[in-house]
């Protein structure tokens, strides 16, 4: 193959700097040639950098100076392990970045350099010296960093640590709020974060740790929570089994899935999963992020509701304030029922924040309508007793919900 010669591509180096002119040629599969200019008139030039000939497609157009092939493209390309294909990796207008320069190897995660940063940061620990994003794999949320992490009990989780804006531990450290499907909500969920910085109504400084599953396992999440956010020994009521056979019958899940998401809940260790916010992962939290010592908070929603209603009930003092949104008492007979009449008089001195949706009261469907029944009276048995509880009705369906329960949380117990 004869020597080839590309310009007026652009670059992205993840220095921060401008967007840079490239100017590159390629001989015999290898790049012998490579120059780069920014708007502020930097060069960068690299010598013997190599590029596999079996690398070399049909499938992108470029503008070339020599005999090379006029469409090309990576085979195997960052573009398409980050599900960015068209978007990114290519050189043809529209394109974000049409060359992208990698510090280390590109599918594995703690090599990717965020804004300002000259070297692959420590998964885990915070950069105070310009923004911060997830890795691509899990989605752009400012201010967050994503690891995976394995309980003591032998179950991988995958974590979401959002940070204030300009947080700074050395100056002030702030507390820890939990947010529970994370794979779900933590898109809905850790924007909030810039709440804190609202002149109208802003909340207190935490740091959001958002919890779900990893690798393959967090496709299966749905079945998964079932498992860690159900209180231990809980009972399955008709109405929940009757609406996933629904579902099975509308074709939204197979019988397969339907079987094990029943499965989940047949040897739920919501008694588990809470040890292991508490015992395993909160300590790397509190290393690794200078968080402060308490002042912690908790928000579920839906069967996570239910978790939080759980955890309140444990009477730990580890969390200061728990958000129980649109919470998941499906049956009458529920553990949190019977954990509370154990209690007696005396409720905990933790803050509670119940939330429902009038759609849930009011639409036909029975297992929501059990739910919101069920709640109701799980919180009106709370009004004749001391404790700390205070509750808000949304305008949302149970799908819906979710956010606007995270917020009522925030402004109710964390509002300053």
């Amino acid at each position: 193959m004869g020597p080839a010669h590309v310009v007026g591509a652009t670059v992205i180096d993840g220095s921060g700097r401008d967007p840079s002119n490239l100017d590159i040629t390629i001989e015999n599969g290898r790049i012998t040639q490579l120059g780069a200019s920014s708007a502020h008139g930097e060069r960068l030039d690299a010598e013997g950098l190599t590029m596999t000939p079996g690398l070399i497609d049909a499938h992108v157009h470029l503008g070339l100076s020599s005999p090379i092939q006029p469409h090309v493209s990576f085979r195997i390309s960052a573009a398409e392990i980050l599900g960015l294909s068209g978007r990114v990796g290519v050189i043809t207008p529209g394109a974000q970045a049409d060359l992208v320069l990698w510090n280390g190897n590109p599918r594995r995660p703690r090599t990717v350099l965020r804004p300002h940063q000259r070297h692959p940061r420590n998964p885990g620990r915070p950069n105070p010296k310009g923004p911060q994003m997830s890795t691509m794999w899990q989605g752009c949320l400012a201010h967050t960093d994503y690891f995976e992490m394995r309980s003591s009990g032998g179950h991988d989780y995958g974590v979401w640590v959002t940070t204030p804006p300009r947080y700074d531990p050395a100056t002030a450290q702030a507390p820890v709020v939990y947010v529970l499907d994370g794979n779900w909500a933590v898109g809905m969920t850790a924007p909030l974060i810039v709440t804190q910085l609202d002149p109208m109504q802003s909340i207190q400084p935490y740091v959001q740790v958002s919890v779900g599953y990893a690798g393959e396992e967090a496709e299966h999440w749905e079945r998964l929570r079932n498992r860690d956010l159900v209180p231990p020994c809980e009972p399955i009521a008709k109405e929940y089994i009757d609406a996933v056979e629904m579902g099975v019958e509308a074709g939204t899940m197979t019988r397969e899935q339907a079987d094990a998401y029943l499965a989940e809940l047949s040897d739920s260790r919501g008694d588990m999963f809470l040890n292991f916010l508490t015992d395993d992962l909160h300590p790397r939290i509190e290393r690794d992020y200078g968080t402060a010592p308490s002042g912690h908070g908790l928000f579920g929603y839906s069967y996570g509701g239910l978790f939080s209603l759980y955890a309140w009930l444990t009477n730990s003092t580890f969390f200061e304030s728990i958000g129980a949104g649109s919470p998941g008492i499906v049956n009458a007979d529920s553990q949190v029922f019977a954990r509370l009449q154990a209690m007696g008089d005396t409720l905990p001195t933790t803050k509670l924040h119940m939330t429902f949706n009038d759609r849930e009261i009011l639409g036909d469907l029975a297992v929501y309508q059990n739910l919101a029944k069920n709640a109701a009276t799980f919180l009106h048995r709370l009004t004749s007793r001391s404790g700390s509880v205070t509750s808000a009705l949304m305008h949302e369906t149970h799908v819906t919900g979710l956010q606007a329960s995270f917020l009522s949380y925030l402004r109710t117990c964390r509002g300053q």
